[in-house]
């Protein structure tokens, strides 16, 4: 999981601990949150639907 290298925020970090490894697809979808976040929102309508997946699903942490 090349991703976890560039996870940046400590609500990542922390949720990466807690987490079971069979529940892996929660974090991917953490740090596709968080880069979309970094970036000032979605850029592109595919991304954009992404996001308010992501965020409808995970709403404590977004």
């Amino acid at each position: 999981m090349k991703f976890l290298g560039s996870i940046k925020t400590q609500c990542v970090k922390d949720r990466v601990k807690e987490t079971e490894w069979e529940d892996r697809q929660q974090i991917a979808d953490l740090v596709t949150l968080e880069r979309i976040i970094e970036r000032q929102g979605p850029h592109g309508m595919a991304e954009a639907m992404v996001f308010h997946g992501l965020k409808g699903r995970d709403p404590v942490e977004f």
